[in-house]
């Protein structure tokens, strides 16, 4: 009977492995970046919607390596610039994976959490955290 009970306070409304579905290509495409990970679990909200339930993912944007500059040369743009469209196409695959998780949480609302490796202004995003809660509140 214990062991009923632990599995019913355990149990979640949010669907991992359906979460993890939709995110497949961000958690299966270690070849391109082997830092994506997602805790596997269910947490419980202390901050944004406190006291309710998510699911985590953390996504890296491919590495943008450049010396710190006080100028900015055509190369640097040009760099910047593929370097850009590139982080793009990460959003619009992270706007995929959205869509195919408010098909079965159409309610679901959306936190993202940017992380930087430092202040320089000139540097992308080197991370997006994509929190995903049952619904708005």
């Amino acid at each position: 009977m214990q062991h009923l009970r632990k599995f019913n306070e355990n149990k979640s409304e949010l669907d991992i492995q359906y979460f993890e579905e939709c995110f497949v290509e961000f958690l299966d495409n270690t070849k391109d970046n082997e830092n994506n990970y997602t805790t596997n679990e269910i947490k419980e909200d202390t901050w944004h919607h406190k006291g309710q339930e998510y699911w985590h993912i953390q996504i890296f944007f491919p590495h943008f390596d450049v010396k710190r500059k006080n100028y900015v040369d055509d190369i640097f743009m040009k760099e910047m610039s593929e370097h850009i469209d590139i982080v793009n196409e990460v959003y619009k695959d992270i706007n995929v994976c959205v869509e195919k998780v408010k098909i079965k949480y159409p309610n679901a609302d959306f936190l993202f959490e940017f992380s930087y490796t430092d202040e320089w202004s000139y540097r992308p995003p080197a991370s997006i955290g994509v929190f995903i809660y049952k619904e708005k509140k």
